[in-house]
């Protein structure tokens, strides 16, 4: 079977060069597939006592004592109940040097013919606690800073994540998360969804924002329409049940709760409670937001590198490197932006044609709203904003860039009880 596996591997093309940093531990391709070939043999004996002793416990608890059926002991907590040290192994792995001295035994008895083969089985199972203590020894690892390269791959690939969620988490699917699209074959989505997927499409919805992909109001809103359905949908003692059809809400049979979605699902809620709370003390405009207009812009260039159509990068690039943020510089750009993009009915048409060119559009509009709302005094002069006669610690546009949730609350109540005394 691993053999069939390996020449499957090789014959559809997928062990490709690795063209990963030098000091990667990562083991991949061909190599991993051998690997993990040779480990299968030599752990055999220890696996399949774990599997008997599993079932056999089973079989007496469920059928004779009828008791410690929810015995269940997780993977961090045997972790931690043993050392990793070379006699711990020995003494979880007993069996395999003994299932490799009776398959000598039992071979130099009945077959000598096959003592070469059960002499090397012997010296695989033998030294299999050796091999697994050896294998999972803490490795040192060089600490490998990230340059610039790294960095925009790993955003052009959070950016295309959340598209997944952008797209899909809809008002037809009641804003919950298809469980998946499918391809090939070509089955589209799944409108089924589950505690883990609406977990994780909450967390990733405030990460779009921390990542500059969503504006805070257009983020605050899809939290609310998702967590308003989730409060309707039918529920297990509070607890969701497993799956839902995103469709009619209604539970999928047969109906039943998982420990392990909804321990993710709790988990997800608590990431997303930290968060928000986080939220109140962030900038409410930083360099994040230029990150994600440009990561988002660069896949607009890759989408249409054949039509000519392209978004110069310096400007972010050179935006996002200042040492502070200029919310009026950054209302300009985004002005720039949005002229670029729909300067004419040609190009505002082809715009519209192109996946990310939309994206894009919808972002800066995203982000204009959030200007709008939050920073009114944008869209006064300077002469009017004199007039209001306030001081400049009040009404100075330039600094609101910095400025968190908590502080801008403060400034417009400041503002308001100035205003109140000049009777405006």
């Amino acid at each position: 079977q691993t053999i069939m596996y390996i020449i499957w591997r090789l014959l559809s093309g997928e062990y490709q060069g690795n063209g990963g940093r030098g000091s990667s531990t990562v083991i991949s391709g061909f190599r991993a597939s051998l690997y993990q070939s040779l480990f299968q043999i030599v752990f055999i004996p220890y696996q399949a006592y774990l599997m008997s002793d599993a079932i056999i416990r089973t079989i007496i608890r469920v059928l004779f004592t009828k008791r410690n059926m929810l015995e269940w002991v997780t993977a961090a907590d045997m972790e931690a109940s043993l050392k990793n040290n070379l006699g711990s192994y020995w003494r979880r792995m007993w069996f395999s040097p003994l299932a490799g001295i009776a398959v000598f035994i039992l071979a130099y008895m009945f077959s000598p013919e096959a003592s070469l083969i059960s002499v090397i089985l012997l010296v695989l199972w033998g030294t299999a606690p050796y091999t697994a203590f050896i294998i999972s020894m803490n490795q040192e690892k060089e600490s490998v800073e990230l340059d610039d390269r790294d960095i925009i791959e790993l955003r052009r690939i959070a950016r295309k994540t959340w598209r997944y969620f952008e797209d899909m988490v809809t008002a037809e699917d009641n804003y919950l998360p298809p469980d998946n699209y499918q391809e090939d074959p070509p089955n589209g989505v799944a409108h089924r969804t589950s505690p883990t997927n609406i977990g994780l499409m909450l967390a990733s919805t405030l990460s779009a924002w921390d990542f500059g992909y969503v504006g805070m109001i257009e983020m605050l809103k899809k939290l609310d329409d998702s967590i308003s359905v989730i409060e309707k949908l039918d529920k297990w003692q509070g607890h969701l049940y497993n799956w839902y059809d995103t469709s009619t809400l209604e539970v999928l049979r047969p109906a039943y709760v998982s420990t392990v979605d909804s321990g993710n699902f709790v988990g997800y809620l608590i990431t997303l409670e930290e968060g928000l709370k986080s939220l109140l003390g962030k900038t409410l405009i930083d360099k994040q937001m230029i990150l994600g207009i440009r990561d988002t812009a660069l896949l607009f260039n890759e989408e249409n590198a054949e039509t000519g159509m392209k978004i110069d990068i310096e400007p972010l690039n050179k935006l996002a490197k200042a040492e502070s943020l200029n919310i009026r510089e950054f209302k300009s750009l985004m002005d720039n932006l949005q002229s670029i993009l729909t300067g004419n009915d040609i190009s505002h048409y082809k715009v519209k044609k192109c996946i990310w060119g939309k994206k894009l559009l919808a972002m800066l509009s995203s982000f204009r709203k959030d200007l709008a709302e939050l920073f009114p005094l944008l869209e006064l002069s300077d002469e009017e904003i004199a007039k209001l006669g306030l001081d400049d610690s009040v009404v100075d546009v330039n600094s609101f860039a910095n400025l968190s949730l908590m502080e801008l609350c403060q400034r417009y109540d400041k503002a308001l009880e100035l205003l109140s005394e000049h009777g405006k």
